[in-house]
């Protein structure tokens, strides 16, 4: 099996860990643009903090794991994951170009049986855009799961937290329910992207009003 992680901050670098430590005899890749980045990876060095992140990737499991800035064209994946950040700029408006980008150059490196997952935090009915614009209604396997875990603690939560899975069409759930099934007991799946993107929003929303009372009561008590 041959497995591509595309963008390697905090999102991706978690993912690859999770997914090094518990498959086995896979041909594994994370790539990103960076080459200062891909240097220091090769090295052991991980600029992300997490708990334990050295233990994950330390584990071989008999993977060949590389990391690497371009691929060749020939190099074909079984699933390629998308994790590259989405910021916003100063209007509160998303830029989707790294997102774009980054599916552009990945085109090369797929085949019909080419397991596509995003996993960038979007607005709701960006992953029917990338279908329609980006690969222009071919047919592809594609879904939506986003990441949902919290910095510092992230590869643990991958393997407890339930994974959402949106997809449109059998073999895609099928494919994608069983990569997660190596990472996580509980998936639930919907038959749109737009659920999952919206309960990823949901989510964030939660987690920052959670903060933004926090913050709050701190202020007031001093």
């Amino acid at each position: 099996m041959k497995i591509l992680v595309v963008g390697l901050g905090y999102v991706g670098t978690t993912l690859l860990a999770a997914i090094n430590s518990k498959f086995r005899n896979i041909d594994l890749i994370g790539l990103d643009k960076s080459e200062k980045l891909i240097e220091t990876f090769k090295k052991n060095i991980f600029p992300t903090y997490e708990k334990d992140l050295e233990k994950y990737f330390s584990l071989n499991n008999f993977n060949n794991l590389e990391f690497k800035t371009s691929l060749d064209n020939d190099y074909k994946f079984d699933y390629i994951i998308i994790c590259v950040g989405t910021p916003i700029d100063n209007k509160k408006k998303i830029i989707n170009t790294m997102l774009f980008k980054s599916l552009e150059s990945i085109k090369k490196n797929m085949n019909k049986k080419t397991v596509l997952i995003i996993r960038s935090s979007v607005k709701v009915g960006t992953t029917d855009i990338i279908k329609k614009i980006i690969f222009k209604n071919q047919k592809i396997n594609l879904a939506y799961c986003p990441e949902r875990t919290v910095e510092g603690n992230a590869v643990k939560e991958i393997f407890r937290l339930p994974q959402y899975i949106g997809t449109q069409d059998q073999y895609t759930k099928n494919k994608t329910n069983t990569f997660f099934s190596k990472l996580t007991k509980t998936k639930i799946n919907f038959k749109s992207f737009k659920e999952p993107e919206f309960l990823k929003l949901l989510d964030n929303y939660y987690r920052d009003t959670k903060f933004g009372f926090a913050n709050e009561v701190a202020i007031l008590c001093e």
